[in-house]
């Protein structure tokens, strides 16, 4: 029996229970603590002080251990096999590899052991040393999430939220007018370093209220006090806000050759964030450009940039612009008047404080030890289970709201590799899928991965091949074709074909077409992987349609993957407009494009694209398939692409020794595929926590706001909510059942309060931009309520259906990865 902890973010107690018990096994007393800790179910300091008394521990090192953090680490490390293997929730047991998902009772545990005795009987006859026998099962195991069935998923979800909910403390947030000991950090400064007044403010680049604080409130600083206040700006980028990640790095990799300050004003007057906007400030300040697009990508930086998210959430923070003057913490921008006043009571202060004997370059130091509230004491002390989030690195926001992963139903006797000794964080990282999803009623999430393009040379077809190898080819492949109309780079000749089906405007695939371009680039690769990449337009990406057939129309000109280049770093600006204006940077002919596009002569093409990708379970982007093989999931460094394509070319160049021609490889791969993706069809009953659409529901209407008579035959019931915009698409529909039935039908509004009223346990991850909030000064986390489904509607006489009822798409729901709002 191995135990692996098993902790949930967000749950302190459950961390603590798990560090406690670690601390106790480090003196031989883990699995006593282990059931005392189930049997108390008291995790407060006082209570595991308790227990290491009642079990003769060394108590002074235990209580040393534990709170000095000393087995963080470990716990951690036991999360990311758990995340490794897509286990969100507990109890998950794994017998010589086999999954035992969630309660079973003794007879079941009996029967499963007894199984695997046998089959560890028949090892040891066959030869394999008794010690060596978990490692011979190892050997036949996957590392891959663990696959659990709907019902399962849903459930556990669902409690989980539930108790969080219950159970979450009221959010801790730093206090306007506190004192806190908030310093530059690394950050740049700008003003003497001995100003008697140091202004931190954590920025957004992408927050247009930190703009007006910077062009107006903190340059107005400048000017009257030039030699008494210092500025740092530290990074807060808000998940709201799409480019704010990336220009944080940005700005910190100019910091990297000394032009943070000039940097950071051209970020705010760039009307638009993104790779070529950072390129091209680079040029124009006279950056080493390659250097500063290494700097970019960088960990290093990366790492600064999560430093400052820590430093931020440790103090509650999560609106911008937050600004500390001498630590003094002020709420969002009032006006340049306003923080001048704020500057000036506290110059008075570090003044009186000079007066009483400190200098010009201590006063800031002096007040932020002597007066303010130091870090062990900020008003929100981080959890480790967030902290390791965040160490994933700058795409970790949406590792906070995600879901638990759903998946199908596990194979029996498929086994999952869990090491008994510790793996490294070289192997095991965190959730493998990750990335858009186009599936608008919140069903199941498939992010998979891109692959690599390939080019050239003459296509063998099914038709030119015999079956003679087909017995040779193992595992389950799809037939993902494709034809001489395709875009394809790379191999001429490859062992390796990865079709790759992707959205132009999917921040997810952007990422991995650069994973995928430094393969091919990789002599190692160069000559053996090609590339097909098919069109996914997302529905909910407004203008990757555009994209699309933008890019179709520049390869009929030869410009296919320039034009794909461009797309891809410019996600936001894909309009007409702006795919026209890309063309001419490409120096296409003109009319000519502008033709194809009216035409929409690729339009077909693309559609093709799609219904070969839903043939085949393609539900969102990116996803790819390797020689047939879907992938479930896309790896997060080219090491673990780079593995998933060795295993293909070592059995295509088996393929080979067996006597194929290496141009046959994936013609004969195609032809023992599947021609489908079947996957079974999904239950007809209502998901727990929602109404059944077959079922009636009394829902009283007396004294509601309504219109239509009240002997209507049809009575339709909506629940809504005013700030929510599908809501208010619901309108029209509404006025034209007014106008066409108006003795026939009545409706009746009831109001549905929005989530976001209700305090949940952390703030969602907003999918649309929200609303100006001039009148607070400041972007928050929280700008956009969250949501919930509606109650569905019923009729006096025939139950009758609301378009605001009927359509799951229409719904205010929680925002998770795999919505599509």
């Amino acid at each position: 029996m191995v135990f692996r902890s098993q902790t949930l973010p967000g749950f302190a107690d459950g961390e603590r229970a798990a560090e406690a018990a670690l601390a106790a096994g480090a003196q031989g007393q883990f699995w006593p603590m282990h059931r005392r800790l189930y049997d108390t179910m008291q995790f407060d300091r006082a209570a595991l002080k308790q227990s290491a008394e009642a079990l003769a521990l060394d108590v002074p090192r235990f209580l040393d251990d534990l709170d000095a953090g000393v087995y963080s680490g470990t716990r951690i490390r036991h999360r990311r096999q758990a995340v490794e293997l897509g286990i969100y929730f507990s109890p998950v047991a794994l017998v010589n590899g086999r999954p035992v998902i969630g309660f079973r009772d003794e007879a079941a545990w009996h029967a499963l052991i007894d199984e695997e005795i046998l089959a560890a009987q028949t090892r040891l006859r066959a030869g394999t040393p008794r010690a060596d026998l978990y490692a011979s099962f190892m050997e036949g195991a996957v590392v891959a999430p663990l696959e659990v069935d709907d019902a399962t998923a849903q459930q556990r979800r669902i409690l989980a939220e539930r108790f969080k909910a219950a159970e979450a403390p009221p959010p801790q947030r730093a206090e306007p007018g506190k004192r806190y000991a908030v310093d530059a950090g690394v950050a740049p400064t700008l003003g003497p370093a001995d100003a008697p007044v140091l202004l931190v403010a954590f920025m957004d680049f992408e927050c247009p209220f930190c703009r007006k604080a910077a062009t107006e409130g903190i340059a107005e600083l400048r000017r009257r006090y030039p030699n008494d206040v210092r500025i740092a700006y530290r990074q807060l980028p808000l998940p709201i806000h799409s480019a704010a990640d990336s220009a944080a790095r940005a700005v910190v990799a100019a910091d990297k050759q000394n032009r943070f300050w000039d940097f950071a004003e051209k970020l705010f007057a760039a009307p638009r964030l993104g790779r070529r906007t950072y390129a091209a400030i680079a040029r124009e300040l006279g950056l080493d450009e390659a250097r500063f697009l290494a700097d970019l990508d960088s960990a290093e930086v990366a790492q600064v940039v999560r430093d400052d998210l820590v430093y931020a959430r440790r103090l509650g923070l999560d609106a911008t612009p937050a600004i500390f003057v001498n630590g003094r913490y002020v709420n969002g921008f009032r006006g340049a008047e306003a923080l001048a006043a704020d500057v000036e009571a506290e110059l008075a202060h570090a003044q009186e404080r000079i007066a009483a004997g400190a200098t010009r370059e201590t006063v800031v130091r002096t007040i932020l030890d002597g007066e303010a509230i130091l870090p062990t004491s900020f008003p929100a002390p981080i959890s480790r289970s967030e902290e390791f989030l965040m160490s994933f690195g700058h795409d970790f926001r949406d590792m906070f709201f995600q879901p638990p992963t759903k998946l199908q139903t596990q194979s029996p006797m498929k086994r999952i590799s869990l090491p008994v000794f510790l793996v490294s964080a070289l192997a095991l990282a965190a959730s493998p899928l990750t990335g858009c999803t186009g599936n608008r009623g919140g069903k199941k999430e498939e992010a998979a991965a891109a692959g690599p393009a390939a080019a050239g040379g003459g296509l063998v077809t099914m038709d030119q091949v015999d079956d003679s190898l087909t017995g040779k080819i193992t595992g389950e492949r799809f037939r993902v074709t494709y034809t001489d109309k395709d875009q394809v780079k790379g191999a001429a000749d490859p062992l390796v074909t990865i079709v790759e089906f992707s959205d132009f405007q999917c921040p997810f695939c952007s990422k991995f077409t650069d994973m995928l371009n430094e393969l091919i680039k990789d002599p190692a690769y160069a000559n053996d992987v090609r590339v097909v990449f098919k069109q996914y337009p997302l529905p909910m990406h407004k203008d990757a349609a555009m994209g699309s057939e933008a890019a179709l129309a520049a390869g009929e000109q030869g410009k296919f993957w320039e034009m794909h280049d461009i797309l891809f770093k410019n996600q936001k600006a894909m309009t007409r407009a702006d795919v026209e204006k890309y063309a001419e940077e490409l120096k296409l002919d003109m009319a000519k494009f502008k033709a194809t596009l009216d035409a929409k002569t690729y339009q077909a093409q693309v559609n093709e694209d799609m219904a070969l990708g839903k043939k085949f379970g393609v539900r969102g982007t990116p996803s790819f398939f390797i020689n047939g093989k879907w992938q479930r999931g896309a790896p997060r460094t080219i090491d673990g692409l780079k593995k998933l394509v060795d295993e293909e070319k070592a059995a295509a160049e088996q393929l080979i020794k067996d006597g194929s021609k290496r141009s046959e490889v994936y013609a004969r791969i195609m032809k023992a595929a599947k021609d489908e993706r079947k996957e079974p069809p999904p239950e007809n009953k209502p998901k727990v926590g929602e109404p059944d659409p077959a079922a009636n529901y009394a829902v009283p209407v007396d004294g509601r706001p309504s219109f239509g008579p009240a002997d209507a035959l049809v009575t339709v019931i909506e629940f809504s909510d005013f700030q929510c915009p599908f809501c208010n698409r619901v309108t029209p529909t509404l006025k034209q059942i007014k106008e066409k039935y108006p003795n026939d039908v009545r409706v009746v509004f009831r109001q549905l309060r929005s989530a976001s009223t209700t305090a949940p346990a952390r703030p969602p991850r907003p999918r649309w931009p929200p609303r100006s909030r001039a009148s607070s000064g400041r972007c928050t986390t929280s700008c956009s309520p969250t949501r919930r489904r509606s109650a569905t509607p019923t009729s006096r006489a025939t139950r009758a259906r609301s378009p605001a009822s009927t359509s799951t798409s229409g719904r205010r729901t929680w925002p998770t990865r795999s919505s599509s709002r």
